[in-house]
């Protein structure tokens, strides 16, 4: 059966919800000067290049939802580990989603960096 990826986006409040009650984990897979910009608070911090190798940390027994700057680079991770058998979720548009939906970042007054792949053409 096919992961369906359109069945593994979650909506920034839901993703909030979700961590608040603990009742799933969340992976940031951002590199580390986006990280320290700003984040959202009790996530995990695992670079998506060393995420394979670090897959033990995640709990397969609870929903998995990565998130990234604008959800591309997630939704990579989301659907590997789905297929590896993880309840795995994406943060629909990422963290740019999270800071416009008016949920908080830390540090405070965190913000949303750029990335260069991600950043939109002119």
């Amino acid at each position: 059966m096919a992961f369906d990826q359109t069945d593994r986006e979650l909506e920034p409040k839901r993703v909030a919800e979700m961590l608040e009650s603990g009742e799933a984990q969340v992976v940031d897979v951002r590199e580390p000067y986006e990280y320290e910009a700003g984040h959202v608070a009790r996530v995990v911090h695992i670079e998506l290049e060393h995420l394979a190798g670090r897959a033990e940390e995640i709990d397969k027994d609870r929903p998995v939802i990565f998130l990234c700057r604008m959800g591309r680079r997630s939704a990579l991770a989301t659907q590997a580990f789905g297929a590896s058998g993880y309840d795995a979720y994406n943060l629909s548009g990422g963290l740019q989603a999270w800071a416009e939906a008016g949920l908080p970042l830390e540090p405070e007054g965190g913000t949303v960096a750029a990335h260069g792949p991600e950043t939109p053409a002119a």
